[in-house]
């Protein structure tokens, strides 16, 4: 089949999130031990409880990835006042902004799928307007037709309503349209089940079936 549309995950796809988070969660870690006290490992400890009982209070939805409703229920349980969460929700999410940096070979590969004619999106868990400050900060939203986020789609990956949306905004057939991410589970056993094409990556590595740079995209398209 075809391919007529190429569908992407967000973080640690495009960019690496997990070096971007190390700076952020370190950077919030100092202003809690400056405002409260806490030593990096009982801030650790609070805020893993506190995301674990969002996801166990909402489900697999945005609302459990809303770092300010994360920061205010850590507050609140923790008898701080929550006027913090605000300061704490930007602190985090500028570092992690600013040091979010696109993948080599991410942005020439867009360009040149563009020129083919493909139609390009992403699709993402989390609210809408923090994933767009990062595809922004990245560059990557020249090249866009459309943005899905969990937020928009009612449900996070691997869901199969996230994928239907998703396909739903590209105007063309599931089989028609590859999914490209990192997670096994979230991106590529998601788009397959719900029908897409799907393909894993995996940079700087040697997975069978998965691209390890940009690049590498183009052959498979």
């Amino acid at each position: 089949m075809v391919i007529k549309a190429v569908i992407f995950d967000l973080d640690d796809t495009l960019y690496s999130f997990k070096n971007a988070n190390e700076k952020a969660f370190f950077a919030l870690a100092q202003f809690v031990s400056e405002h409260f006290g806490w030593s990096f490992e009982q801030f650790q400890a609070l805020h893993d409880e506190t995301m674990k009982m969002l996801f166990e209070t909402f489900g697999d939805v945005a609302a459990a990835h809303n770092r300010l409703i994360r920061y205010q229920n850590m507050l609140s349980q923790n008898g701080k006042s929550v006027k913090y969460a605000l300061e704490m929700s930007n602190v985090y999410w500028s570092v992690l902004i600013e040091n979010a940096v696109a993948f080599d070979g991410l942005l020439d590969t867009l360009r040149v799928l563009k020129e083919r004619g493909l139609f390009l999106a992403v699709g993402t868990n989390m609210t809408a307007f923090v994933q767009f400050l990062k595809l922004e900060k990245i560059g990557v939203l020249p090249f866009l037709d459309y943005v899905v986020s969990s937020e928009e789609a009612g449900a996070d990956k691997p869901a199969k309503q996230f994928f239907d949306y998703c396909v739903e905004k590209t105007r063309m057939a599931a089989e028609e349209c590859l999914f490209v991410g990192d997670s096994v589970k979230h991106d590529v056993e998601g788009a397959l089940n719900a029908g897409l094409q799907a393909l894993r990556f995996f940079p700087n590595g040697n997975q069978c079936g998965a691209i390890a740079n940009w690049h590498d995209l183009l052959y498979h398209i």
